[in-house]
């Protein structure tokens, strides 16, 4: 598949700020890519981050094609374990040492998506999350 050169999305309203997905993530090769997610708090419980990232999930299958989207989680960071989990994504495994946060290296809870899975995030939930 031929590397598409598209702009980077961000959804960004006033102070609010979701980051979700980063077109240079994509590895066009293996038809994946990685998103991340971040919400202030003020903006949390209102439904925001969950239609934010299934819009943006939506995107990667039909509008690019993708098969695969992972989000890496910090391991102790429950509220974006429950988000990625009440979303449907897939809890894989754990990267040791997977990001060197503050000076301090931590472990990262790897969840994925896929094209082929049920369609995510129906419960109507929103758990404030970052990884």
């Amino acid at each position: 598949m031929a590397r598409r050169r598209r702009p980077r999305k961000r959804i960004l309203t006033d102070d609010l700020t979701l980051r979700s997905f980063t077109e240079r993530d994509a590895r066009w090769n293996l038809q994946s890519a990685a998103m991340d997610y971040y919400l202030l708090n003020q903006y949390w419980g209102q439904g925001i981050a969950q239609q934010a990232v299934t819009g943006v999930l939506s995107y990667c299958w039909t509008d690019l094609g993708l098969h695969r989207v992972e989000a890496s989680v910090d391991e102790d960071n429950t509220r974006s374990i429950r988000f990625a989990e009440r979303l449907g994504m897939v809890y894989e495994g754990i990267r040791r040492d997977g990001a060197n946060i503050n000076r301090r290296w931590r472990n990262l809870r790897v969840y994925s998506a896929l094209a082929t899975d049920p369609v995510l995030g129906q419960d109507g939930s929103d758990t404030p999350a970052s990884s």
